[in-house]
């Protein structure tokens, strides 16, 4: 069976690991055996001492990844955690008398000696066999908390995703309804202008669904603005008036979610330019603040109260709130405010650059 690379990969990252976690410990013991000896005066043989805790760790080097498969065998966990507990105890005791056994048959001992040295290294034999089982039930433990940890992530990013999908989703016929309202209301007085008017809005309708992407440019949302509001100045004619504002050519490269802005000039438009009998302006300026990328769609309207833009049956500036929280966090992304003769939104976001 051929090995990927990526597997291979982690495969050596374990055995270096394993390696370099028993060539600790070897150094640690021949460290706390020497200085136990200076500490009593008690003559040592360093060479024949450093073989035998080389040879021992060598040993479990190799006995570690064994002792790993026991241990996803055998998880600690529930339906069978007491069984399997059991059954590493058992077969951890009789690891570690076999090991010892071996390691006291190489020196050719007399039989009571014999014992005696099986029994002491019994118990750090066990002691390895259970910290390395210990250490394989914790990796499988984290290994499943966060294999858990990211399929809801990944649940929860999914749902957000839908709910983006749907708010999108309810943008785009009320974007249409509005348009086709102006567009019926046109046709009663102005045919050309109504035809023309229904070949900018098939443009329109081509480019918002483009709003299935994620992000666009701003370059691309800009775009789409003035194009609505090249529509909408067949209606309205010389009564409204428009302007788009970008403080730094480089902001057109910016990445933004599309169909950001549209509702809030339609807002303008509709709330503030339409009450007026002598029209007014419509201004859209990006600008930058920091981190954050800065709009304000700004009219020469009456204005309203800055809470009623989000009331129930303001449909598209709802909607764009509920994009900015899902996208963004709860945060106030949005806020109406009169400046002057102006009624301005504001809306900010952050900082994307265009992938």
């Amino acid at each position: 069976m051929r090995i990927s690379r990526p597997r291979l990969l982690e495969l050596v990252r374990i055995a270096l690991l394993i390696a370099a976690a028993w060539t600790f410990l070897g150094f640690f013991f021949l460290s706390q055996q020497h200085a136990v000896a200076q500490a009593r005066g008690e003559p040592e043989d360093i060479y024949e001492r450093t073989i035998d805790t080389t040879a021992a760790m060598i040993v479990w080097a190799l006995a570690t990844p064994f002792v790993i498969w026991l241990a996803d065998c055998l998880p600690i966990a529930p339906p069978h955690a007491i069984r399997n507990t059991t059954a590493m105890i058992v077969i951890g005791l009789a690891f570690a008398a076999t090991r010892s056994a071996i390691d006291a048959a190489g020196r050719h001992l007399d039989p009571e000696r014999f014992r005696i040295v099986v029994a002491a290294a019994l118990h750090i034999d066990f002691l390895f066999f259970l910290g390395v089982a210990a250490v394989a039930n914790y990796g499988r433990i984290r290994r499943k908390s966060d294999e858990q940890r990211r399929r809801e992530a990944q649940a929860e990013a999914n749902l957000a995703e839908a709910r983006l999908r749907r708010l999108r989703g309810d943008l785009q016929p009320h974007f249409l309804f509005n348009t086709l309202n102006d567009v019926a209301a046109l046709a009663r007085f102005d045919g050309a202008a109504a035809a023309v008017a229904i070949a900018q809005l098939a443009d329109l309708l081509e480019r918002s669904a483009e709003a299935e992407r994620p992000h666009v440019r701003l370059s691309e949302e800009l775009d789409f603005i003035r194009r609505y509001l090249e529509l909408e100045k067949l209606r309205f004619g010389t009564r409204l008036q428009s302007r788009i504002e970008v403080d730094d050519p480089a902001l057109l490269t910016a990445s933004i979610p599309p169909l950001l802005l549209q509702p809030l000039v339609e807002n303008s438009i509709v709330h503030g330019i339409r009450k007026l009998a002598d029209g007014g302006t419509v201004t859209v300026r990006a600008s930058r603040s920091g981190d954050e990328l800065r709009f304000e769609v700004r009219d020469t309207g009456p204005g309203c109260d800055p809470a009623t833009p989000f009331a129930h049956g303001h449909i598209g500036v709802a909607n764009t709130k509920a994009r900015l929280d899902y996208l963004y966090g709860d945060a106030p992304w949005l806020r109406y405010h009169r400046d002057g003769a102006e009624f301005v939104a504001e809306l900010r976001i952050p900082v994307q650059a265009w992938a």
